[in-house]
């Protein structure tokens, strides 16, 4: 309840019951606190109290607001935390994340760059890489032995620099597609004949490591250039190695022709990125791949010296295939069957342009005899043993064994088994007939100059001199590949349905001179190609055959 001011002065005056407390028990003399002193005090507190009325005694009520003058927190809900969640997560992993981890990368790799005195060198004033730094410690670099070459092959095998495609002249069309010269001044040329042959590279890759070698040369040893001996060469003084003929080899030194650096700048020149490089005393000799030289990229294949064989008439050579043509098989069960060839997905003979064409490829001999010869990144089916046969029947034997695989030819050991024929006598039309697991008895690489087949057939398995393998190649998934050329192999299919060419089992029909509608076919199929393309940006690196 509240008070007036006459009331709290009554009250808090020295005549009032309630402040007698304030009188001091003793006598007057003995307290120290007077009369006029408490009475001043008095009088200060009334005129406070008058002149703020009752400002510690009454409290107002709060008055009624409507509800819209009420101000609240926004409640969050789970839902819109969810949200914020997820934003923030967005934000960071496509935003925040890489621009920090960018910076921080370029922070790493950021180096003290050299100075003369207090100016900085110009990026663009070194003849190196970047800012003229030396080279991230690593692997080190080993010299070359006299006579070594790398790769350890033929220069115009497959896997190497490949076959020739021909001569270029000035006056060929192939000229100004495929030549550019070099005016590179980071690079010496010889120019014996005066007429800038020297300076003229295979547009492709050739120019580009050439110059990329000059700046490891430059970065290697200082005041010292790259010198090119010899390059494209329009004469006929280079028979022995056409490559010079289109551009693709180069015959280098270096401009002081110290011999004592030719060891090591043979191995710049490999990692420079030329496909093929030899060294002996006078010279370093580099040579590239083909741009047009797909046959290693897409190409799996067989010689065509292979056999395959075809009921009623026996082993034929793999290079005599035409489309329509029924060929002995391997069914999801091991057993022979028989199956329609429709087209090769690769068929390249062993002359290219009036050049003899070697490629690299691997022999796998068996314990009972048979050898097969294919590239490294062709299919086969190999299998585990499992432990010891129990009996010598066909049901043990593939109860011993683990699950058919289809791996590459080049991952294939001594040891290992694949499978294949035991006996010559059971090439024969017969439901018994099946492939059993042979081990490997031996593994070499050779070099075959009879050409290249990839034969497809409707099943994707064939038979090539007794031994059950894959049509396919490049891709180690027999049944990824199966899948993506099933509308091919449908294709070819009706072609050959359409043409009437589906039953050539017999020798008089394979030798009849007939008009085909699908003509095998030469080089690698777009198809082939497309699909390749496709699944490199697709399917990861561990699916393709690498060295």
């Amino acid at each position: 309840m509240s008070e007036d001011a006459d009331q709290v002065h009554n009250r808090l005056s020295p005549n009032s019951n309630d402040s007698q407390h304030l009188d001091c028990e003793e006598d007057s003399q003995a307290c120290p606190c007077s009369q006029s002193e408490k009475l001043r005090c008095i009088m200060i507190c009334t005129f406070n109290v008058q002149r703020h009325p009752l400002q510690r005694l009454y409290f107002p009520k709060r008055k009624k607001r409507r509800f819209a003058e009420y101000r609240t927190t926004p409640s969050i809900s789970y839902r819109h935390s969810i949200q914020i969640c997820v934003a923030t997560f967005l934000i960071w992993s496509l935003i925040v994340g890489p621009l920090l981890t960018s910076i921080a990368i370029d922070t790493r790799l950021l180096r003290r760059r050299p100075n003369v005195g207090g100016v900085m060198m110009c990026d663009a004033c070194h003849p190196g890489q970047g800012n003229g730094a030396p080279r991230k410690p690593g692997r080190e670099l080993v010299p070359f032995l006299k006579g070594e070459y790398v790769p350890k092959m033929s220069e115009q095998t497959i896997g190497a620099s490949g076959p020739s495609t021909g001569r270029i002249t000035r006056t060929s069309p192939r000229f100004h597609h495929e030549l550019v010269p070099n005016w590179n001044t980071d690079i010496e040329f010889r120019d014996e004949e005066e007429s800038n042959e020297d300076r003229f590279y295979d547009a492709g890759t050739c120019k580009e490591r050439l110059d990329n070698l000059a700046i490891r040369v430059a970065n290697q040893w200082v005041r010292v250039k790259l010198k090119v001996l010899e390059a494209w060469d329009e004469g006929n003084d280079r028979l022995d190695d056409p490559l010079h003929y289109e551009g693709r080899a180069v015959d280098i030194t270096t401009n002081d022709q110290d011999r004592r650096k030719y060891p090591m700048l043979a191995r710049l020149a490999v990692e420079a990125g030329f496909d093929w490089v030899y060294y002996n005393d006078n010279i370093v000799h580099c040579s590239v791949k083909s741009d047009e030289s797909d046959e290693a990229k897409y190409g799996g294949c067989f010689p065509g010296e292979s056999t395959v064989y075809i009921p009623r008439t026996g082993p034929v050579t793999i290079s005599s295939l035409q489309p329509g043509d029924q060929v002995l098989a391997v069914g999801q069960s091991g057993q022979v069957v028989i199956d329609t060839f429709l087209q090769f997905m690769h068929a390249q003979s062993d002359i290219v342009l009036g050049h003899q064409a070697q490629r690299e490829m691997v022999e796998i001999t068996t314990e009972n005899g048979r050898s097969l010869v294919l590239t490294k990144n062709h299919l086969i089916y190999t299998t585990k043993r499992l432990g010891q046969d129990l009996y010598d029947t066909f049901l043990s034997t593939w109860m011993e064994y683990s699950s058919p695989t289809a791996a590459f030819a080049g991952k294939v050991r001594e040891g290992d088994y694949i499978y294949a024929l035991h006996d010559t006598e059971q090439l024969t039309l017969s439901s018994s007939v099946t492939v059993r697991p042979a081990r490997v008895l031996k593994i070499r690489t050779i070099e075959s100059a009879s050409g290249a087949y990839a034969p497809l057939t409707q099943s994707g398995t064939i038979l090539v001199d007794g031994v059950a393998a894959s049509c396919y190649a490049v891709i180690e998934s027999d049944v990824i590949a199966h899948a993506v050329v099933s509308p091919y192999r449908y294709y070819l299919r009706f072609s050959l349905w359409f043409s009437g060419e589906t039953n050539t089992i017999n020798t008089v029909a394979r030798n009849k001179t007939r008009s085909r509608s699908v003509q095998p076919m030469q080089g690698i199929s777009l198809y082939s190609k497309l699909l390749y393309r496709i699944f490199s940006r697709i399917l990861p690196s561990s699916f393709f055959w690498a060295e």
